[in-house]
Protein backbone atom coordinates (compact mmCIF):
# COMPACT_ATOMS: atom_id res chain seq x y z
CA UNK A 1 0.00 0.00 0.00
CA UNK A 2 2.37 2.47 1.04
CA UNK A 3 4.18 1.73 -2.48
CA UNK A 4 0.96 2.38 -4.40
CA UNK A 5 0.46 5.70 -2.56
CA UNK A 6 3.92 7.26 -3.00
CA UNK A 7 3.99 5.70 -6.54
CA UNK A 8 1.06 8.01 -8.08
CA UNK A 9 1.84 11.82 -9.35
CA UNK A 10 1.25 14.66 -7.88
CA UNK A 11 -1.26 15.28 -10.87
CA UNK A 12 -2.96 12.37 -10.49
CA UNK A 13 -3.48 12.79 -6.31
CA UNK A 14 -4.36 15.94 -7.26
CA UNK A 15 -7.19 14.76 -9.75
CA UNK A 16 -8.34 12.46 -7.30
CA UNK A 17 -8.62 15.68 -4.50
CA UNK A 18 -10.90 17.18 -7.45
CA UNK A 19 -13.07 14.61 -8.08
CA UNK A 20 -13.64 13.97 -4.81
CA UNK A 21 -14.10 17.70 -4.15
CA UNK A 22 -16.51 17.46 -6.97
CA UNK A 23 -18.68 14.96 -5.58
CA UNK A 24 -18.73 16.54 -2.14
CA UNK A 25 -17.14 13.35 -0.54
CA UNK A 26 -14.37 16.32 2.00
CA UNK A 27 -13.28 13.37 4.32
CA UNK A 28 -11.71 11.19 0.80
CA UNK A 29 -10.64 14.69 -0.41
CA UNK A 30 -8.71 15.49 3.22
CA UNK A 31 -7.36 11.68 2.85
CA UNK A 32 -5.81 12.35 -0.39
CA UNK A 33 -3.78 15.62 0.53
CA UNK A 34 -2.91 14.37 3.33
CA UNK A 35 -1.06 11.33 1.00
CA UNK A 36 0.20 14.56 -0.98
CA UNK A 37 1.66 16.05 2.56
CA UNK A 38 3.32 12.67 2.78
CA UNK A 39 4.66 12.48 -0.51
CA UNK A 40 5.86 15.98 -0.55
CA UNK A 41 7.45 15.65 3.11
CA UNK A 42 9.41 12.63 2.13
CA UNK A 43 10.33 14.53 -1.15
CA UNK A 44 10.87 17.82 0.32
CA UNK A 45 8.74 19.33 -2.61
CA UNK A 46 8.06 22.12 -0.34
CA UNK A 47 5.71 23.88 -2.88
CA UNK A 48 3.12 20.40 -3.22
CA UNK A 49 3.25 20.53 0.39
CA UNK A 50 2.26 23.70 1.83
CA UNK A 51 -1.04 23.73 -1.16
CA UNK A 52 -1.44 20.47 0.17
CA UNK A 53 -1.29 21.84 3.65
CA UNK A 54 -3.48 24.47 3.47
CA UNK A 55 -5.94 22.88 1.11
CA UNK A 56 -6.26 19.95 3.73
CA UNK A 57 -6.89 22.69 6.55
CA UNK A 58 -9.72 24.52 4.54
CA UNK A 59 -11.20 21.26 3.68
CA UNK A 60 -11.15 20.57 7.61
CA UNK A 61 -12.20 23.54 8.98
CA UNK A 62 -15.19 23.47 6.31
CA UNK A 63 -16.22 20.41 8.08
CA UNK A 64 -15.52 21.41 11.53
CA UNK A 65 -14.27 25.42 11.95
CA UNK A 66 -12.58 24.54 15.25
CA UNK A 67 -10.07 22.79 13.67
CA UNK A 68 -8.58 25.46 11.50
CA UNK A 69 -6.64 26.39 14.42
CA UNK A 70 -4.49 22.83 15.43
CA UNK A 71 -4.03 22.61 11.55
CA UNK A 72 -2.09 26.10 11.71
CA UNK A 73 -0.82 25.35 14.86
CA UNK A 74 0.73 21.92 12.93
CA UNK A 75 1.82 24.51 10.46
CA UNK A 76 3.44 26.62 12.73
CA UNK A 77 5.36 23.93 13.98
CA UNK A 78 6.82 22.86 10.57
CA UNK A 79 8.17 26.43 10.43
CA UNK A 80 9.68 26.19 14.01
CA UNK A 81 11.57 22.66 12.80
CA UNK A 82 13.11 23.68 9.75
CA UNK A 83 16.47 25.53 9.09
CA UNK A 84 16.13 26.30 5.66
CA UNK A 85 15.38 30.45 5.75
CA UNK A 86 13.28 30.90 2.79
CA UNK A 87 11.24 27.91 3.42
CA UNK A 88 10.62 29.42 7.17
CA UNK A 89 9.87 33.13 5.39
CA UNK A 90 7.23 31.34 3.47
CA UNK A 91 5.66 29.67 6.34
CA UNK A 92 5.75 32.48 8.27
CA UNK A 93 4.04 34.34 5.71
CA UNK A 94 1.11 31.80 5.04
CA UNK A 95 0.74 32.41 9.22
CA UNK A 96 0.43 35.56 8.77
CA UNK A 97 -1.75 35.94 6.56
CA UNK A 98 -3.99 32.92 7.62
CA UNK A 99 -4.33 34.65 11.29
CA UNK A 100 -4.71 38.46 9.93
CA UNK A 101 -7.88 37.18 7.96
CA UNK A 102 -9.21 34.91 10.82
CA UNK A 103 -9.91 37.37 14.29
CA UNK A 104 -11.52 34.28 15.57
CA UNK A 105 -8.45 32.49 16.33
CA UNK A 106 -7.44 34.95 18.70
CA UNK A 107 -3.78 34.37 18.01
CA UNK A 108 -1.72 37.84 16.72
CA UNK A 109 -0.22 37.66 13.73
CA UNK A 110 3.40 37.71 13.56
CA UNK A 111 4.98 39.57 10.40
CA UNK A 112 7.80 38.42 9.40
CA UNK A 113 10.56 40.92 9.23
CA UNK A 114 12.49 41.69 5.52
CA UNK A 115 16.42 42.41 6.41
CA UNK A 116 18.25 42.88 3.52
CA UNK A 117 20.12 40.01 4.09
CA UNK A 118 16.85 38.07 3.87
CA UNK A 119 15.68 40.06 0.91
CA UNK A 120 18.80 38.80 -0.67
CA UNK A 121 18.25 35.19 0.26
CA UNK A 122 14.94 35.19 -1.23
CA UNK A 123 15.92 36.83 -4.35
CA UNK A 124 18.49 34.15 -4.92
CA UNK A 125 15.11 31.49 -4.80
CA UNK A 126 13.13 31.10 -8.17
CA UNK A 127 9.22 30.95 -7.83
CA UNK A 128 9.14 27.25 -9.61
CA UNK A 129 10.54 26.48 -6.51
CA UNK A 130 7.24 25.98 -5.07
CA UNK A 131 4.87 25.30 -7.64
CA UNK A 132 2.27 24.66 -7.26
CA UNK A 133 2.12 26.53 -4.24
CA UNK A 134 3.37 29.40 -6.02
CA UNK A 135 1.97 29.68 -9.63
CA UNK A 136 3.68 32.05 -11.95
CA UNK A 137 1.96 34.93 -13.13
CA UNK A 138 2.39 37.73 -15.47
CA UNK A 139 4.46 40.01 -13.63
CA UNK A 140 7.03 37.64 -12.33
CA UNK A 141 9.59 38.28 -15.22
CA UNK A 142 10.05 41.76 -14.31
CA UNK A 143 11.29 40.56 -10.40
CA UNK A 144 13.66 37.84 -12.53
CA UNK A 145 11.09 35.13 -10.92
CA UNK A 146 12.35 35.79 -7.45
CA UNK A 147 10.37 34.81 -4.18
CA UNK A 148 11.30 37.99 -2.76
CA UNK A 149 8.68 39.73 -4.82
CA UNK A 150 6.12 37.02 -4.11
CA UNK A 151 6.63 36.91 -0.37
CA UNK A 152 6.82 41.13 -0.32
CA UNK A 153 3.72 41.66 -2.35
CA UNK A 154 1.79 39.03 -0.04
CA UNK A 155 3.27 40.89 3.14
CA UNK A 156 2.25 44.50 1.69
CA UNK A 157 6.31 45.30 2.55
CA UNK A 158 7.35 47.15 -0.42
CA UNK A 159 9.85 49.13 0.63
CA UNK A 160 12.70 46.46 1.56
CA UNK A 161 11.65 45.34 -2.09
CA UNK A 162 12.44 48.61 -3.78
CA UNK A 163 15.32 49.21 -1.82
CA UNK A 164 17.06 45.67 -2.71
CA UNK A 165 15.94 45.88 -6.57
CA UNK A 166 17.38 49.95 -6.21
CA UNK A 167 20.88 48.24 -5.50
CA UNK A 168 20.83 44.78 -7.08
CA UNK A 169 20.35 47.34 -10.22
CA UNK A 170 16.27 45.80 -11.48
CA UNK A 171 15.09 49.27 -12.56
CA UNK A 172 11.85 47.20 -14.16
CA UNK A 173 11.11 45.57 -10.55
CA UNK A 174 12.59 49.26 -8.51
CA UNK A 175 10.19 51.11 -10.70
CA UNK A 176 7.17 49.13 -10.05
CA UNK A 177 8.06 48.98 -6.42
CA UNK A 178 8.48 52.65 -6.01
CA UNK A 179 5.13 52.91 -7.06
CA UNK A 180 4.00 50.95 -4.29
CA UNK A 181 5.97 53.10 -1.16
CA UNK A 182 5.87 56.27 -2.22
CA UNK A 183 1.68 55.71 -3.56
CA UNK A 184 1.05 59.25 -1.91
CA UNK A 185 3.96 61.21 -2.10
CA UNK A 186 3.30 63.24 -5.06
CA UNK A 187 6.88 64.71 -5.39
CA UNK A 188 8.69 61.94 -4.47
CA UNK A 189 7.05 60.49 -7.56
CA UNK A 190 7.26 63.43 -9.83
CA UNK A 191 10.94 62.70 -9.39
CA UNK A 192 10.74 59.05 -10.18
CA UNK A 193 9.09 59.95 -13.60
CA UNK A 194 12.11 61.61 -14.40
CA UNK A 195 14.34 58.57 -13.34
CA UNK A 196 12.02 55.49 -14.85
CA UNK A 197 10.54 57.11 -17.47
CA UNK A 198 12.31 55.86 -20.28
CA UNK A 199 10.99 52.33 -19.31
CA UNK A 200 7.41 51.06 -20.20
CA UNK A 201 6.59 50.02 -16.64
CA UNK A 202 7.05 53.98 -15.38
CA UNK A 203 2.99 53.82 -16.22
CA UNK A 204 2.56 52.17 -13.05
CA UNK A 205 4.44 55.57 -11.54
CA UNK A 206 2.16 57.69 -13.83
CA UNK A 207 -1.14 55.94 -12.40
CA UNK A 208 0.17 56.24 -8.50
CA UNK A 209 1.01 60.54 -9.41
CA UNK A 210 -2.30 60.98 -10.87
CA UNK A 211 -4.15 59.59 -7.63
CA UNK A 212 -2.20 61.34 -5.37
CA UNK A 213 -1.92 64.75 -7.53
CA UNK A 214 -4.95 64.97 -9.25
CA UNK A 215 -7.41 62.83 -8.66
CA UNK A 216 -9.13 64.93 -6.18
CA UNK A 217 -9.21 68.02 -7.98
CA UNK A 218 -12.22 69.97 -8.62
CA UNK A 219 -13.47 69.43 -12.17
CA UNK A 220 -12.60 73.21 -12.50
CA UNK A 221 -9.07 71.40 -12.80
CA UNK A 222 -10.12 68.35 -15.77
CA UNK A 223 -8.53 69.88 -18.36
CA UNK A 224 -5.33 69.59 -16.22
CA UNK A 225 -6.20 65.72 -14.92
CA UNK A 226 -6.38 65.55 -19.24
CA UNK A 227 -3.37 66.98 -20.42
CA UNK A 228 -1.35 64.62 -17.42
CA UNK A 229 -3.49 61.52 -19.01
CA UNK A 230 -3.36 62.59 -22.43
CA UNK A 231 0.96 62.45 -21.93
CA UNK A 232 1.27 59.51 -19.69
CA UNK A 233 -0.51 57.45 -22.30
CA UNK A 234 1.59 58.76 -25.25
CA UNK A 235 4.65 57.58 -23.20
CA UNK A 236 3.78 54.89 -21.10
CA UNK A 237 0.25 53.54 -23.19
CA UNK A 238 1.36 50.59 -23.73
CA UNK A 239 1.89 49.41 -20.03
CA UNK A 240 -1.18 47.19 -19.12
CA UNK A 241 -2.72 49.14 -16.09
CA UNK A 242 -2.64 52.52 -18.44
CA UNK A 243 -6.62 51.15 -18.99
CA UNK A 244 -6.78 52.60 -15.60
CA UNK A 245 -5.68 56.07 -16.48
CA UNK A 246 -7.78 55.46 -20.08
CA UNK A 247 -11.19 54.66 -17.81
CA UNK A 248 -10.43 57.81 -16.06
CA UNK A 249 -10.21 60.13 -19.27
CA UNK A 250 -13.13 58.44 -20.57
CA UNK A 251 -15.40 59.30 -17.28
CA UNK A 252 -13.68 62.88 -17.51
CA UNK A 253 -14.97 63.56 -20.96
CA UNK A 254 -18.60 61.43 -21.84
CA UNK A 255 -21.42 63.06 -22.73
CA UNK A 256 -23.58 64.46 -20.26
CA UNK A 257 -26.50 66.87 -19.18
CA UNK A 258 -29.13 67.65 -16.74
CA UNK A 259 -32.23 69.39 -17.29
CA UNK A 260 -34.32 71.87 -15.09
CA UNK A 261 -37.63 73.95 -14.69
CA UNK A 262 -39.70 75.39 -11.98
CA UNK A 263 -43.05 74.12 -13.13
CA UNK A 264 -44.56 70.85 -14.33
CA UNK A 265 -47.73 72.74 -14.59
CA UNK A 266 -47.87 76.16 -15.94
CA UNK A 267 -51.09 78.33 -17.07
CA UNK A 268 -52.13 78.33 -21.09
CA UNK A 269 -49.83 80.40 -23.47
CA UNK A 270 -47.17 81.23 -20.78
CA UNK A 271 -43.50 81.02 -21.67
CA UNK A 272 -41.03 78.81 -19.36
CA UNK A 273 -37.62 78.78 -18.99
CA UNK A 274 -35.91 75.60 -18.89
CA UNK A 275 -32.07 75.41 -17.13
CA UNK A 276 -29.35 73.13 -18.76
CA UNK A 277 -26.79 72.33 -16.15
CA UNK A 278 -23.55 70.16 -16.08
CA UNK A 279 -23.26 70.03 -19.92
CA UNK A 280 -20.05 68.43 -21.27
CA UNK A 281 -18.95 67.01 -24.63
CA UNK A 282 -22.43 67.95 -26.15
CA UNK A 283 -22.14 69.91 -29.34
CA UNK A 284 -26.35 70.36 -29.55
CA UNK A 285 -29.66 69.48 -27.94
CA UNK A 286 -32.87 69.28 -29.06
CA UNK A 287 -35.93 69.63 -26.82
CA UNK A 288 -39.42 68.16 -28.69
CA UNK A 289 -42.34 69.01 -27.63
CA UNK A 290 -45.35 66.60 -28.15
CA UNK A 291 -49.35 67.14 -27.25
CA UNK A 292 -50.45 63.98 -26.24
CA UNK A 293 -54.19 62.93 -26.39
CA UNK A 294 -54.96 62.36 -22.86
CA UNK A 295 -56.44 63.75 -19.52
CA UNK A 296 -54.48 65.59 -16.82
CA UNK A 297 -55.23 62.73 -14.45
CA UNK A 298 -52.93 60.48 -17.03
CA UNK A 299 -50.65 57.96 -14.96
CA UNK A 300 -47.88 57.27 -17.48
CA UNK A 301 -44.29 57.85 -17.07
CA UNK A 302 -42.45 58.27 -20.44
CA UNK A 303 -39.36 58.71 -18.21
CA UNK A 304 -39.33 54.48 -18.30
CA UNK A 305 -39.56 52.30 -21.44
CA UNK A 306 -42.58 50.52 -20.33
CA UNK A 307 -44.49 53.88 -20.33
CA UNK A 308 -43.04 55.30 -23.64
CA UNK A 309 -44.67 52.14 -25.33
CA UNK A 310 -47.75 53.35 -23.93
CA UNK A 311 -47.81 57.01 -24.33
CA UNK A 312 -46.10 56.75 -27.90
CA UNK A 313 -49.74 56.40 -29.60
CA UNK A 314 -51.15 59.25 -28.03
CA UNK A 315 -48.40 61.55 -29.03
CA UNK A 316 -48.71 63.91 -31.60
CA UNK A 317 -47.16 63.77 -35.26
CA UNK A 318 -45.48 66.75 -35.49
CA UNK A 319 -43.87 68.34 -32.28
CA UNK A 320 -42.37 71.22 -31.94
CA UNK A 321 -38.38 71.37 -32.10
CA UNK A 322 -36.54 73.52 -30.10
CA UNK A 323 -32.65 73.04 -30.78
CA UNK A 324 -29.60 74.90 -29.21
CA UNK A 325 -25.66 74.36 -30.46
CA UNK A 326 -23.00 74.43 -28.40
CA UNK A 327 -19.18 75.72 -29.69
CA UNK A 328 -15.86 76.58 -28.60
CA UNK A 329 -16.00 74.05 -25.61
CA UNK A 330 -13.09 71.17 -24.86
CA UNK A 331 -14.30 67.84 -24.06
CA UNK A 332 -13.63 67.55 -20.19
CA UNK A 333 -15.56 71.66 -19.79
CA UNK A 334 -18.89 71.56 -18.11
CA UNK A 335 -21.04 74.78 -18.48
CA UNK A 336 -24.50 76.17 -18.40
CA UNK A 337 -26.73 76.64 -20.80
CA UNK A 338 -30.65 77.59 -21.24
CA UNK A 339 -33.55 77.36 -23.89
CA UNK A 340 -37.29 78.43 -23.39
CA UNK A 341 -40.56 76.75 -23.92
CA UNK A 342 -43.05 78.72 -25.84
CA UNK A 343 -46.23 79.07 -24.46
CA UNK A 344 -48.90 76.69 -24.97
CA UNK A 345 -52.78 75.77 -25.18
CA UNK A 346 -54.48 73.78 -22.83
CA UNK A 347 -53.74 70.29 -22.56
CA UNK A 348 -51.18 67.92 -22.02
CA UNK A 349 -47.82 67.45 -23.45
CA UNK A 350 -44.78 65.42 -23.65
CA UNK A 351 -41.21 67.22 -23.94
CA UNK A 352 -38.14 65.01 -25.15
CA UNK A 353 -34.47 65.85 -24.70
CA UNK A 354 -31.61 64.16 -26.71
CA UNK A 355 -28.35 65.28 -27.89
CA UNK A 356 -24.78 64.98 -30.30
CA UNK A 357 -23.30 62.90 -29.53
CA UNK A 358 -25.83 60.36 -28.37
CA UNK A 359 -26.90 60.33 -24.60
CA UNK A 360 -30.01 58.51 -23.12
CA UNK A 361 -33.07 60.14 -24.12
CA UNK A 362 -34.76 62.37 -21.23
CA UNK A 363 -38.79 62.11 -21.27
CA UNK A 364 -41.42 63.86 -19.16
CA UNK A 365 -44.76 65.14 -19.11
CA UNK A 366 -45.38 68.98 -18.91
CA UNK A 367 -49.59 70.14 -18.27
CA UNK A 368 -51.04 73.47 -19.08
Amino acid sequence: MPFAVFGQTYSALWKKAKEAENKDLPKTQYEVLQEIVKKATKEKAYGQLLKAELAGASVMAGIAPDSLKPAMERIGQRCEDTQDVVLKTVYQTVLYRVYSNNSQLEVTPVKPVLTEELCSQLAQVKDETYNPFVIEGEDSKIFDHDMLSVIGYELDDYEPLYNYYSKSGNRKAACVTASEVYMWDKEKLDSLLEVYGDLPEAGELAIAYYKSALFQKSDEENGEKIRFIDMALRKWGGWKSMNTLRNIEKDLTNPQYRVKYDYEVNQPMQEMPIKLEQLRNISSLTMKVYKVKANGDIDIRPSYEAGYKKIKPLLSETPIKVEKQFVGKQPYEQFEDSLTLEGLPVGVYMLEFSTNPSTEVNRMLYFV
